[in-house]
């Protein structure tokens, strides 16, 4: 019932809100969702945007759009007064696609106002490029839309400039689904109906279905990116857990959440909450059969129950070079246990749970993080997609976090997590080292003794070479070590991504070292 009411609740705030949004709109422009006209000093700290160029099914946007809407290019926007921001939506299915295009009838497409309102850039305020290319990749981020491109166009005088923002939408009803299907028979199947484009405001409302070899799974969700012409967004989800086999309810899952995100490289501030638990069991299917423990031919299976809650706030500063401060207050809550186990010797039963079950606790404190990163960006194309401009983010990105547990919670701990990363641009291909550290810190009573229970160190690189005669060539890998584990945390793998060709969930433990090289064609 308060799932329920919370996903009512979420539709019916979120479409009043933009209705009448999309009503105040048609009237007077939005009001400024950033700060006023960049100054010539605060310009001289801007980041660095580097474009590799358009490709050829982009550059037949731009003249299409240009020839639709009967205006011209402008080659030196930089610094002239923004006139106007002009929008040209493309339906999924368009004059050049080999598909007949009543079929657009069966989808929804963006409103004008939903895509104007990402524009970073507003009239009365300078045109700036890096800023430009913010708002295009703003605007990649959304998954309503696929093709982005804002354009600079000639305005009334030599001293004005208009913004054209043109976005492609995507096909917004519905059906994913993904399979994994082994020589054991079907491990998962996942289906999906949803529609992401609820009346064309980038609403979403799913539902959800998941077969598993043990249970069945049922769902739904709604999803607010953005209430209005506000930032503020929110998110609920619901579900339930069945035994495939009995027919009996052994679990579910509800969540809830809002917030603002940090929305350009200028935003100060931040906010985020959220509220969630879970229960069910969680078990290790191989070749779609629950995997038995080789140690102690127990079936490797055993109940989870989760509840965890936070709410932070983040204020940031700078705009070339960024400095992040999170900081807020958060909580936990996780039990693990093997279910009754008839015909077994409880004595392998409990050996089984010792080597395989994670450590449950409480834990609740405050957290606070610093992050340090670069808002300097290379556009790509043909990297990671086909034809679509792709935004990398180059430099370095460190973070740190000291660990808080408080007294009352199961265990009173002090600790730390870092992580640091550099990015290159080679051309138009990338080279990316990262590393990360994590480490606990147990108070113990009055002795006063310490003792580190969980540490891990890992880290990697990734390599993805320019664009050669023959294709691309990728190799990534990563390492972890996991030298300190109380809490009992494991890793599989085997199956789809990592270790393809080995039955799913092959390996197992708690450190690993995975490398792929990968050859991809023109």
């Amino acid at each position: 019932a308060v799932v329920s009411s919370a996903l009512a609740a979420a539709l019916v705030v979120g479409l009043v809100a933009e209705r009448s949004a999309e009503g105040a709109g048609a009237v007077s422009p939005a009001p400024s969702p950033q700060p006023s006209a960049v100054s010539s000093s605060t310009l001289a700290g801007a980041p660095t945007s580097t474009r590799v160029g358009y490709s050829p099914y982009e550059q037949s946007t731009i003249r299409d759009a240009l020839k639709k809407t009967g205006l011209a290019a402008e080659v030196a926007p930089e610094g002239k007064i923004v006139e106007s921001i002009e929008v040209v939506r493309l339906e999924v299915i368009e004059d050049r696609d080999p598909l007949p295009q009543f079929l657009n009838a069966f989808h929804a497409t963006s409103k004008d106002f939903v895509i104007r309102r990402e524009s970073l850039l507003r009239p009365g305020e300078r045109y700036l490029q890096v800023v430009a290319d913010e708002t295009e990749r703003n605007l990649r981020t959304i998954f309503q839309v696929s093709l982005v491109l804002v354009v600079p166009v000639k305005g009334s005088d030599d001293d004005h400039v208009r913004v054209l923002m043109i976005t492609k939408d995507v096909w917004s009803l519905r059906l994913s689904w993904d399979l994994a299907a082994t020589s054991g028979g079907v491990e998962k199947f996942t289906l999906v109906p949803q529609e992401v484009n609820v009346a064309g405001l980038h609403h979403t409302a799913r539902t959800q279905f998941v077969y598993q070899p043990e249970s069945l799974t049922f769902g739904a969700g709604y999803k607010v990116p953005r209430f209005g012409y506000s930032w503020v967004g929110a998110t609920t989800d619901g579900g339930i857990i069945v035994n495939r086999r009995s027919g009996e309810l052994e679990g579910g899952v509800a969540k809830v959440s809002a917030g603002q995100p940090l929305y350009s490289t200028r935003t100060p501030w931040s906010w985020g909450a959220s509220l969630g638990g879970s229960t069910g069991f969680v078990r290790r299917y191989s070749n779609a059969q629950v995997y038995p423990d080789p140690r102690t031919g127990v079936p490797f299976e055993y109940r989870s129950s989760s509840a965890s809650g936070s709410i932070s706030l983040v204020r940031s500063f700078g705009w070339k070079y960024k400095l992040d401060v999170s900081f807020g207050v958060s909580f936990s809550h996780a039990r693990y246990e093997v279910p009754e186990r008839a015909g077994f010797d409880p004595a392998k039963v409990s050996e089984f749970g010792r080597r395989n079950l994670p450590i449950g606790e409480t834990r609740y404190g405050p957290f606070l993080q610093l992050r340090t990163y670069t808002t300097n960006f290379v556009t790509l194309t043909n990297f990671q997609t086909l034809g679509l401009q792709e935004d990398v983010r180059l430099g370095h990105d460190v973070y740190v976090a000291p660990v808080t547990v408080l007294p009352g919670s199961t265990r009173a701990l002090t600790g730390w997590s870092a992580g640091a990363q550099y990015t290159w641009a080679l051309r138009d291909g990338l080279v990316r080292v990262f590393s990360e550290a994590f480490g606990e810190v147990q108070l113990q009573g009055g002795d006063g003794e310490q003792r580190v229970t969980d540490a891990s160190l890992s880290g990697g690189l990734h390599v993805v070479t320019p664009r050669l005669p023959i294709g691309r060539l990728l190799f990534s890998a990563t390492a972890s070590n996991r030298y300190r584990n109380y809490l009992n945390s494991q890793v599989f793998l085997g199956g789809d991504g990592r270790l393809r060709g080995y039955p799913t969930n092959f390996f197992g433990g708690k450190d690993y070292v995975v490398a792929n090289f990968e050859y991809r064609s023109r």
